[in-house]
């Protein structure tokens, strides 16, 4: 009898800390793995469209929860809906999703379930990420800028400037390991309200494709003593957005010639 699907995740997780070999058969196993969803109530959405359901969790106020069943019969009775409001997904799906809304997942398989915050689907996705890359980065001027998220990056100007509160903000590159297209993560100055933070989330779809969004907290547990130094280092360069920049037409044409320095960080998956 195969083993159950929920403690081949728990027992993976935890050899992972010792064994970083385990990560691609893991994330191979949890993207192939079917999942049956509720979809939205079909009088919330366009005609002919069909989304994922979300629901809320007492233990998650504010953060939208996808719940997932192994089984459609099991997630038929367990959502009471019928079969025609039930979706068969797959991990590979929820990890794409993460890289572009922020929620949490939670499966049940019988009486069992495991809770998915979005910072480990994050980690998840950005694994996957580097396991698909295509080919190793050269990290040179060139390749900076193919891998410059400039929609996004004049999004974010844009939004700086209309936010009375931010005096600087910086939007870095981060590399986990050689491969694939880098992550971005985005630093305010710290007088900055938090809610910018979540603006930024919803703006991600503006990422190049297989872009992921990285956030500042995950950055920071990059460090290796665990503090904010990666932080430092991202705010010790140029930033983007300084609130002083002046904005007249000559000071535009400045910025699109010569804009700030790409901040683009390595963080050895080894380590």
């Amino acid at each position: 009898m195969p083993a159950a699907f929920l403690d081949y995740v728990r027992a993976s997780l935890a050899e992972l800390q010792n064994d970083p070999d385990g990560l691609e058969p893991f994330l191979q196993r949890f993207g192939e793995q079917p999942l049956y969803v509720p979809t939205a109530d079909p009088g919330t959405l366009p005609e002919g469209k069909v989304g994922i359901g979300f629901t809320e969790l007492d233990a998650l106020p504010g953060v939208p929860v996808i719940a997932a069943a192994l089984e459609q019969a099991v997630a038929q009775q367990m959502f009471g809906l019928g079969a025609e409001r039930i979706m068969e997904v797959n991990g590979v799906l929820m990890l794409a999703l993460a890289r572009n809304q922020r929620f949490a997942l939670v499966i049940h398989e019988g009486e069992d379930s495991e809770l998915f915050e979005y910072e480990r689907l994050l980690v998840m996705a950005q694994g996957a990420a580097v396991l698909n890359g295509d080919g190793e980065a050269e990290h040179d001027p060139a390749e900076a800028r193919k891998a410059y998220p400039k929609a996004f990056a004049a999004w974010l100007y844009a939004y700086c400037r209309s936010q009375p509160d931010i005096g600087e903000a910086w939007l870095a590159l981060v590399s986990l390991g050689s491969k694939g297209r880098p992550s971005v993560c985005v630093l305010f100055d710290e007088a900055a309200a938090e809610q910018h933070q979540e603006r930024v989330r919803e703006q991600a779809h503006l990422l190049l494709p297989g872009q992921l969004l990285m956030e500042p907290e995950q950055l920071a547990r990059g460090s290796d003593d665990g503090d904010d130094d990666l932080l430092e280092r991202v705010r010790m360069h140029q930033p983007l957005y300084q609130r002083t920049h002046k904005h007249g037409w000559w000071a535009r044409l400045q910025r699109r010639r010569k804009p700030a320095p790409t901040v683009w960080l390595h963080i050895d998956l080894r380590d």
